[in-house]
């Protein structure tokens, strides 16, 4: 099973999306290095590599976290 790592889109600043990790920190990513459909609010799924550093090109918009993470308020 692959390690992930969940992040949520804080803000989208010109080209570079603000994403604050479950540990609250927050990290600045290019936008060319995640998915089309990333916009503000949305929950990304980022898988992390053997060193346990994310892998934004392999990131995915997860939908159902998101509602998972709603119902939690």
């Amino acid at each position: 099973m692959s390690r992930r790592s969940y992040y949520q889109v804080h803000h989208i600043s010109g080209n570079v999306a603000v994403l604050v990790g479950d540990d609250d920190k927050q990290v600045a990513v290019p936008l060319s290095r995640l998915p089309r459909d990333t916009t503000e609010g949305v929950v990304l799924s980022v898988p992390l590599t053997l060193s346990g550093t994310p892998s934004w090109s392999a990131a995915t918009v997860d939908i159902a976290e998101a509602r998972r993470r709603l119902g939690e308020h």
